[in-house]
């Protein structure tokens, strides 16, 4: 595969339909990203770095990622955050996840 200059984003979220829509928006929206969709037990296969979208936080998340972004069982986007910054809370919504990444990713950025 070849050189990625932009983030790296795994979509573990669920059910499957979601993660896998929620995966293509997120490539026509991010087209400098490189955005996979995974099972959610395959999150522990995260990178160090990853902004990782996903329906339960898992101590892997936690420890690994660069980034996540919690979503609740509604749909709503409960928690997104980077190490020690809390970035939204409750919101809702395809736009409030699109709006999320991009403040993690932002985040991220200026912590490099």
């Amino acid at each position: 595969m070849a050189a990625h200059d932009g983030n790296h984003i795994v979509v573990a979220a669920e059910p499957r339909s979601y993660r896998e829509a929620l995966g293509g928006v997120l490539r026509v929206e991010r087209p400098a990203d490189e955005v996979v969709v995974v099972d959610p037990s395959e999150v522990p296969q995260i990178r160090t770095g990853d902004i990782v979208v996903c329906s339960e936080l898992t101590a892997a998340v936690a420890e690994r990622a660069g980034g996540w972004v919690l979503l609740s069982s509604d749909s709503g986007v409960a928690i997104s955050s980077v190490p020690e910054v809390e970035a939204m809370a409750d919101r809702r919504g395809l736009h409030a996840v699109l709006e999320a990444v991009d403040r993690v990713a932002t985040s991220l950025a200026q912590l490099q």
